[in-house]
């Protein structure tokens, strides 16, 4: 065999093994970075190093979970059993003790309350939860906080075509009268495999915060802006208006001879005035003087709100507790 004949059976090897060091390397580049990255998950969020990524603890039936602020179901105190989406969640958008239910707890010590808020909810996950907990905890008082976001969350096609309001997760939809779950948008397999990653957890939560704000900026339109100029004659809109005051009914309805009492965060419109018609027609007393109040409270006090969302400041949270301590008082414990 002469020298260039050895040069030509050498080189496919000598391409295969470098290929082979090259993959080798991004795979322990990769391992290694995934470890560091499940290391800090582990330091900053307490997430258990072998666990799923995703933060907010899975549920099969709700699609996610967050902790659950547990009172005592054989209190004689009146019981108040608080619903609602990171409005009310425990651990997110107040200063720790700042959220509108410890407000609220601090002016009515005769009442015992029970909390639960998780980011992203839309209607129906929050009965999911009422008809889960209400007859263990049998409340004297079901409170719903309500979001104008809960119509795009309570519908797959405006969630699907929204860049700000979209949760980016699996999430039950309440469509013909039945509940199916679906990804709010795909691509599907990525979102899987993102729960086994934390890199790929990391960049896809990365992804769509970037999408909200380049929405939000009008670098591109979102689905919000068309029911912004549309209303009620944007079809989809129509038909998400349909199944939240159903999901409403529904509440109403598993809520028995328990009072039902809701309140909203925004006022913004035509959200606003489809919501109050909506708990108007379901027979829910709905406190819709609470968002202006506080919007009027935190431009007087120059208070932003939180990192430059939507979500009250702490001002903002202390006005929601009081008013709402100031309402169950007056209609509920006069008599106590």
């Amino acid at each position: 065999m002469n020298p260039g004949q050895t040069h030509i059976t050498r080189w496919p090897r000598d391409l295969f093994l470098n290929f082979c060091l090259f993959l080798t390397s991004i795979i322990v580049a990769i391992f290694t970075i995934e470890c560091a990255f499940r290391f800090h998950f582990q330091a900053q969020h307490n997430i258990p190093f072998f666990k799923q990524t995703d933060y907010r603890t899975s549920d099969p039936v709700l699609g996610w979970a967050q902790e659950f602020i547990w009172g005592d179901p054989q209190t004689h105190k009146f019981k108040i059993f608080l619903v609602g989406d990171s409005f009310t969640e425990n651990n997110c958008f107040a200063s720790p003790g700042h959220h509108y239910y410890e407000f609220l707890k601090k002016k009515l010590p005769e009442a015992e309350i029970f909390v639960f808020g998780a980011g992203g909810y839309g209607t129906l996950q929050e009965y999911l939860i009422i008809d889960r907990y209400i007859d263990k905890i049998r409340p004297d008082l079901l409170v719903l906080q309500f979001c104008s976001n809960d119509f795009i969350n309570n519908s797959y096609v405006l969630e699907n075509k929204s860049f700000i309001h979209n949760n980016e997760s699996k999430r039950p939809y309440y469509e013909n009268g039945e509940i199916v779950y679906r990804y709010s948008r795909g691509p599907v397999l990525l979102r899987e495999l993102a729960h086994y990653s934390r890199i790929g957890y990391y960049f896809c939560v990365a992804f769509d915060k970037a999408l909200a704000v380049a929405a939000s900026a009008k670098v591109f339109d979102t689905i919000e802006n068309d029911i912004k100029a549309q209303g009620l004659s944007l079809a989809d809109f129509r038909e998400s208006v349909k199944t939240t005051s159903t999901l409403i009914g529904m509440i109403r309805k598993r809520a028995g001879s328990i009072p039902l009492i809701s309140f909203p965060v925004w006022s913004d419109e035509p959200f606003f005035g489809q919501a109050k018609k909506i708990f108007s027609d379901n027979q829910v007393i709905f406190l819709d003087r609470i968002p202006v109040i506080i919007f009027e409270v935190e431009r007087k006090a120059r208070s932003g709100r939180v990192n430059g969302s939507s979500h009250w400041s702490d001002v903002g949270h202390l006005v929601c507790g009081e008013y709402l301590a100031e309402y169950i008082r007056g209609h509920f414990l006069k008599n106590r």
